[in-house]
């Protein structure tokens, strides 16, 4: 799958774990209240029940904003095209022939699935990853 990770790459990821902890949470909270909304006795506590949830659900809106403004840069990164990049010769050749077209192609591939493409010898190799670390991207290992 994706071995290329970035910067933008790590926090969007742990902002989707964040979102998900915040959702778990909020429906914690739903299922409190309705606890506590079925024994009458204690008012005081639904109402910070309320108040818990509502601050909830306003972290998990400022989270995912956060996370559409994050994917849209990366997203127009892995949808730029290869020549657009100073790779050489020898590499754009080889990513025509492989139908590696988008830096996105590149994404999906893994050091070791790059290496084994036809004339990616030591010197493109050097090549590719210093314009992938030029564009924040680097691949797994």
């Amino acid at each position: 799958m994706a071995n290329l990770s970035s910067p933008n790459e790590e926090r969007l990821r742990q902002i989707r774990e964040t979102i998900t902890a915040l959702e778990l949470a909020a429906r914690r909270v739903e299922i409190q209240r309705e606890i506590e909304q079925n024994d009458h006795s204690s008012e005081s506590l639904s109402g910070e029940l309320d108040e818990a949830h509502a601050d909830i659900i306003e972290a998990i809106d400022i989270l995912q904003q956060l996370q559409g403004k994050l994917q849209k840069p990366m997203d127009d990164l892995l949808d730029t095209k290869v020549t657009a990049y100073g790779f050489d010769t020898r590499a754009l050749t080889t990513f025509k022939r492989c139908n590696i077209i988008l830096i996105g192609d590149l994404h999906k591939l893994t050091e070791r699935e790059l290496l084994s493409l036809p004339n990616i010898g030591r010197k493109t190799w050097l090549n590719i990853k210093e314009i992938l670390d030029s564009i924040g991207l680097e691949l797994e290992r």
